[in-house]
């Protein structure tokens, strides 16, 4: 996959297309639709989960990888490429990064309904997330964007921030961002929905 990675602060931000896993995307929404008949429990908004209404199914998609051709793909063409650019990318210029690692993924559905919106927070346990918008109704201005807060403004610690990158849905665009970047998206105006993975890194290769 072609992509682009951007200095955004002290961070990566890439920015990659999905336009050739038109089979794949259908199979995603084909997916959640089966999660919601299987009566899957939706984790939005329960607990400590952010995602305010809408429908995020306790369902890791990754467990898909040995059954379904479609999910091997993504992991293999989407989530796995990806991921170890950005992580060659963040060892670039730092030497106690190695620039091989063993990476382990999640990945989930979260579906957007009119008004649907995610509240800030980051994925304290990963290292960093992706994110693929799949199915996308038209959307007014400013409504359903993802919002990433500069981490280290003056104000940070208090919980304000002075910096805000904001990134209009568009249907395929793909980001990946480090999870322990804070982060939002603003309330929907019309059906969204995207699949998220969080890549963990642990020792060895």
């Amino acid at each position: 996959m072609n992509h682009t990675i951007e200095t955004l602060w002290p961070i990566n931000l890439m920015h990659s297309r999905a336009d050739d896993f038109e089979d794949e995307r259908l199979y995603l929404l084909d997916r959640l639709a089966e999660l919601k008949d299987q009566g899957h429990r939706n984790t939005a908004g329960v607990n400590s989960n952010t995602t305010m209404n809408g429908y995020q199914p306790a369902y890791d998609l990754c467990m898909d990888y040995f059954d379904s051709p479609l999910m091997k793909n993504i992991v293999d063409k989407i989530i796995i490429p990806l991921s170890k650019t950005y992580w060659v990318k963040l060892a670039e210029n730092n030497i106690e990064i190695p620039k091989d690692a063993r990476m382990i993924h999640k990945s989930w559905l979260v579906e957007y309904e009119e008004g649907t919106y995610q509240n800030l927070h980051m994925h304290h346990t990963s290292l960093f997330t992706g994110v693929w918008t799949i199915y996308l109704e038209s959307q007014t201005l400013g409504n359903g964007e993802l919002h990433l807060h500069n981490p280290t403004t003056s104000s940070h610690t208090l919980g304000f921030y002075t910096a805000v990158k904001k990134i209009p849905p568009v249907l395929n665009d793909v980001y990946v961002i480090p999870a322990w970047l804070p982060h939002n998206v603003s309330p929907a105006s019309g059906k969204r929905i995207v699949f998220v993975w969080d890549t963990m890194v642990v020792p060895g290769n």
